[in-house]
């Protein structure tokens, strides 16, 4: 296993921390197949399927932000757009024959994903918390 949940990244928000840890499921299995040299359908596999739960959670997430009036929400949408923008921007580049598929983009994944769950994610937990999520 390439990156394993702790309770380091918890906010306190059990839908949103099984989300998570989705992520990090999805993240491990696009790590073991790079480290497999599984075929490039396979790997286009990985990748969709990490694009596509990653937009249901933002699109979770975003949705109970903006319901409960959460402040940071403009900023937190931002990130999610230009995080994704960056994974669609890779999937094209990957999907045009680019061998974009390598450690170190999984490193880079992994880093955002850390961060963002460390910091403005746990930043969400407290004002959910308060309007009874």
């Amino acid at each position: 296993m390439y990156v394993k949940w702790d309770d380091s990244y918890s906010n306190g928000i059990e839908i949103f921390d099984t989300q998570h840890k989705g992520l990090f499921k999805l993240i491990n299995d696009l790590h073991d197949g790079i480290r497999e040299k599984k075929n490039r359908e396979a790997l286009g596999t990985a990748l969709g399927a990490l694009m596509e739960y990653t937009n249901t959670h933002f699109g979770d997430e975003e949705n109970a932000m903006r319901i409960t009036g959460y402040p940071g929400y403009e900023d937190h949408k931002t990130q999610h757009v230009a995080f994704i923008t960056q994974v669609s921007d890779i999937n094209d580049r990957f999907r045009s024959g680019e061998p974009v598929m390598t450690m170190e983009l999984v490193g880079l994944l992994v880093n955002w994903l850390k961060n963002h769950i460390q910091t403005v994610d746990r930043a969400y937990g407290p004002h959910l918390k308060a309007k009874g999520a």
